[in-house]
């Protein structure tokens, strides 16, 4: 990261936190909606690149307090929570004290493949979606948001519907009149099932994959989950990977294995239309090229 960027981001955590003693800020991660630093080799400051990544970030700091008594594994305790805006940061940001292990993506293969870690993820998104839900909606959470905007919703069946749409408007474009119709019969089946809509929402993580879940491989031991940006209202079913299924001890209705398998193959889409919205042709290149591999949708 470039220093003057870096230089920013100081100032920000020094003007915010005066009490903090600042000795040394290092570039952890950029994702879609925030920048990740290490600060003192001890806490990390999250800090969103746009308004509504703030509002989500602001969700978590409200939410998480509530979780964690709830929760059987370690999430994040936002203790640094800024300004809503500031003199060197437009945006509210905020920073917790790192939790130990390392990122599911960087376990070797034989642990990744093992069951020691799947009844622990298990029991944690069951405890997750018993959290009341008129209670995550007094504090802010509502339906999901597919393509990452600000629109809201009435129901999760609204959500799937307008992303459809978008995906009609800004990805059909981009593909085979082929393609097009395969993409279609994919959303509009789903959407023409009503016993897919006939679960009771929870409260969902969001986002719940190998970046998200922490552990110690060499102790079979998962040691928290973080990064509950994308916390929100909807189905059970879209956090709960066929992996994982066996482990969960939520609500398991008739449809949710199906309802499974059409959210499983939803990532490249949401790739993609977030690289359109956000001009980052990279995001667009990954997503596209999925939804166009052989097999993907037939």
């Amino acid at each position: 990261m470039a220093g003057d960027k870096l230089a920013r981001y100081r100032a920000a955590i020094e003007e915010n936190f005066p009490g903090f003693a600042l000795e040394k800020l290092v570039y952890l991660a950029e994702g879609w909606g925030n920048v990740a630093l290490l600060a003192n080799d001890l806490v990390i400051f999250r800090f969103p690149k746009r308004p509504d990544d703030a509002a989500r970030l602001a969700l978590e700091t409200r939410l998480l307090p509530e979780l964690a008594p709830r929760l059987p594994l370690t999430i994040p305790n936002f203790t640094f929570i800024s300004k809503p805006a500031s003199k060197n940061y437009p945006y509210l940001f905020g920073g917790y004290e790192m939790l130990p292990g390392l990122f599911q993506a960087d376990w070797p293969t034989e642990a990744i493949a093992a069951d020691w870690w799947k009844q622990p993820v298990g029991d944690f998104l069951t405890a997750l979606h018993a959290f009341p839900r008129q209670r995550a909606a007094e504090l802010g959470a509502s339906f999901i948001n597919f393509a990452g905007t600000t629109s809201s919703y009435h129901s999760w069946r609204e959500a799937v519907e307008d992303f459809y749409t978008v995906v009609r408007r800004l990805v059909y474009p981009l593909l085979s009149e082929e393609r097009q119709d395969l993409v279609a019969d994919y959303f509009e089946d789903f959407l023409d099932t009503g016993r897919f809509f006939e679960f009771e929402p929870v409260l969902l993580h969001g986002d719940l994959s190998e970046d998200h879940i922490l552990g110690d491989p060499a102790r079979r031991q998962v040691t928290g989950i973080i990064d509950f940006g994308d916390l929100c209202l909807g189905d059970p079913a879209f956090d709960v990977s066929p992996a994982v299924l066996p482990f969960y001890h939520g609500h398991l209705d008739p449809t949710f294995a199906e309802r499974q398998s059409f959210y499983g193959k939803l990532a490249p889409f949401i790739a993609a239309v977030f690289g359109l919205d956000h001009s980052d042709p990279a995001l667009v290149e990954y997503g596209l090229g999925l939804i166009n591999s052989d097999g993907f949708l037939s």
